[in-house]
C-alpha cells in the first residue's frame, strides 16, 4: 500500500476507496483487504470494462472547416 501512496499522491483511504470500488463493479476482487497483494483481476478496463463510443465516418470532408467556419 505504502509503495501505491508514494505513486500515486493518493492517501491510503482514497486508494482503500478506489480500490472497494473497483470490487464493487466486479473490475476485482480483494479477500484481504489488509494486502493489496491478494487483490485479483477479473475485468480489464481495456476488455469492455467500459463503453466505448463508436465512431461514425465522418460525412463531411476536411474542406468544409476551410469554407464554412
Amino acid at each position: 500500500m505504502d509503495e501505491l501512496v508514494i505513486k500515486t499522491g493518493k492517501s491510503k483511504q482514497d486508494i482503500k476507496q478506489s480500490l472497494i470500488n473497483l470490487e464493487d463493479q466486479m473490475f476485482i476482487i480483494w479477500d484481504d483487504k489488509r494486502l493489496v497483494q491478494s487483490i485479483r483481476i477479473l475485468n480489464g478496463w481495456e476488455n469492455g470494462g467500459t463503453v466505448k463510443e463508436e465512431r461514425k465516418p465522418s460525412t463531411t470532408s476536411n474542406t468544409d472547416y476551410w469554407t464554412q467556419y
